[in-house]
């Protein structure tokens, strides 16, 4: 797992340096590749998910530049390609929205219905976010288009539910807080509801059933310590449970985060972070004992 660790900080320094979007894509698999091999590895999910949002801003970053820099130049047909593609990595940032709206619209090679076309075949892909911008763009054209208006209400509903849904599946910890459950709840319904669910969708509803199933399993952690320390087991929200000091004990934990604390008279509190994902398959073993004495003060 370190050679892994290495091997992804060493991708991303190569990124900070170079710009090239590449290296954050060899961060991002050896990342992944080292929580496979250890589920413990909760500062590796931590840098996995900074090295993902770094990718997600470069080619955001990129493809606004190109946007912006075609509308300039009046190419109303690159301005949109690339605020399409802006979109696909920030689906509801306003300026990129907007930016296509606004070369949909000043486009004169669009017509009406080509851009009904083109909302049309958005939908049909499940970018409601683009369909979104299209419907906008034709009433900005000619704001009489009844079937723009009606068409635009149910884009915005399911470019919403689309944002929902994304958040919980790229954030699957998200599942194991209890204060958000509601709220998931209310989402899936929702999501359920849609009589005409596409490819997306029923992906979508699938995936974020399956890691709210998994929210529900408890993992086997076996603790291992000396016989000497005291551990306390925490998580947000729950009262912190103390275990004697002991040689081997076994847990059964709901996915979540965790901290463990070691505390011995006379030796350095110890910590470890415990990172429980929906649907983990192995069992953890954890190793948790104070065993760095303080160093003794006082003099001749």
């Amino acid at each position: 797992m370190l050679s892994k660790l290495a091997s992804a900080e060493t991708n991303v320094l190569q990124y900070n340096e170079t710009q090239d979007p590449s290296y954050l894509e060899r961060a991002i698999e050896a990342y992944q590749s080292a929580i496979a091999a250890d589920t413990l590895a909760s500062s590796a999910q931590d840098k996995l998910e900074s090295a993902e949002l770094q990718l997600v801003e470069h080619r955001f970053n990129a493809a606004m530049t190109a946007a912006l820099k075609a509308l300039l130049e009046s190419k109303y047909a690159t301005a949109q390609t690339q605020f399409s593609a802006a979109l696909q990595e920030h689906p509801e940032h306003v300026l990129a929205q907007q930016g296509l709206e606004q070369a949909l619209a000043l486009n004169k090679g669009n017509s009406i219905s080509g851009m009904f076309d083109q909302a049309r075949r958005s939908q049909a892909r499940e970018n409601w976010q683009q369909a979104q911008s299209i419907y906008q763009a034709i009433l900005q054209r000619d704001p009489s288009q009844a079937s723009a208006r009606s068409g635009l209400v149910q884009a915005r509903v399911r470019a919403e539910l689309d944002l929902a849904l994304r958040e919980y599946l790229e954030n699957p910890m998200h599942v194991t807080d209890r204060a958000r459950r509601p709220q998931i709840d209310k989402t899936l319904s929702q999501a359920k509801g849609i009589s005409r669910q596409g490819r997306l969708l029923d992906s979508q509803i699938n995936q974020l059933e399956a890691l709210m199933e998994g929210a529900e399993k408890a993992l086997i952690v076996t603790l291992t310590s000396d016989a000497a320390t005291t551990v306390f087991l925490l998580k947000r929200g729950a009262k912190p449970i103390k275990y004697s000091p002991f040689v081997s004990k076994q847990l059964s934990l709901l996915p979540g985060r965790y901290a463990l604390f070691g505390q011995r008279v006379g030796y350095q509190d110890v910590r470890q972070e415990l990172l429980i994902l929906p649907n983990a398959k192995d069992e953890l073993n954890v190793d948790i004992r104070s065993e760095t004495a303080l160093e003794s003060g006082g003099g001749e």
